[in-house]
């Protein structure tokens, strides 16, 4: 009897045991990631998390996820991605396949007067978000940066000219918009200045974690069900 007892036992540990809760850091992007866990990320993240796997997740402010993600292990960050015109990792981590993509542009006031590119912005006063990573290229821009705690507080600055321009990414934009009026801003939705391809980066995980994410995550993408939990803060390719 014994012997059959500790059969059963050993027959259903590789189902009954979890793993070790991975700890996930990310930034607070109203509408994405939140701090009720109710943003359209959060959704698509419990989604697609393997049943085998569960995650701790921490929404913090741009710079503190990504600070703490500098010396974790069993962890991952996100919004992120393996891209080097954005990140500088190192080879110890891995990453899913994107929930969505954001893509940023730069933003005016005037219809007569949009940017499509960073050249254009020579000398200006270009409002910028505190922790946001623009990429590279726009790190590296001629342009005098306007930082500020918020979206929000951009776009406001912008419509009493107290910078000339500004760059945010869609979908950020999209919950900003309910707060005021998009017709007053103006961008080349055919011409973006950055693509960030918004994914989990994980360092010290299981492979069984990310296979088993990823596989979530395109039934997810198949069926119809991401874009429906993205809602209007989906992006198109």
């Amino acid at each position: 009897m014994f012997k059959r007892l500790c059969l059963y036992c050993i027959i259903l540990l590789p189902s009954a045991i979890k793993a070790e809760p991975i700890n996930l850091y990310v930034q607070f992007i109203p509408g994405l990631f939140q701090y009720d866990k109710q943003g359209v990320y959060d959704q698509v993240i419990r989604l697609a998390t393997p049943e085998n796997h569960s995650i701790s997740l921490q929404v913090l402010p741009n710079h503190r996820a990504s600070n703490k993600f500098k010396t974790c292990t069993n962890c991952c960050v996100s919004p992120a991605n393996l891209n080097p015109d954005f990140y500088s990792f190192g080879n110890e981590v891995r990453a899913t396949q994107p929930l969505n993509r954001a893509k940023a542009y730069i933003f005016s006031l005037t219809k007569d007067e949009v940017y499509t590119k960073l050249t254009q912005l020579v000398g200006k006063r270009v409002g910028l978000e505190r922790g946001m990573n623009y990429g590279k290229a726009v790190a590296a821009g001629d342009f005098i940066p306007s930082v500020t705690n918020s979206l929000l507080q951009n776009f406001k600055m912008l419509m009493i000219h107290r910078i000339d321009t500004m760059i945010a990414y869609t979908p950020d934009i999209y919950q900003a918009f309910k707060e005021v009026d998009p017709k007053h801003f103006h961008f080349d939705k055919d011409q973006p200045v950055a693509i960030h391809d918004d994914a989990l980066v994980c360092r010290g995980v299981g492979p069984g974690f990310i296979k088993g994410f990823n596989t979530r995550l395109e039934a997810l993408r198949s069926t119809g069900k991401l874009k429906e939990v993205l809602g209007e803060l989906y992006v198109a390719p």
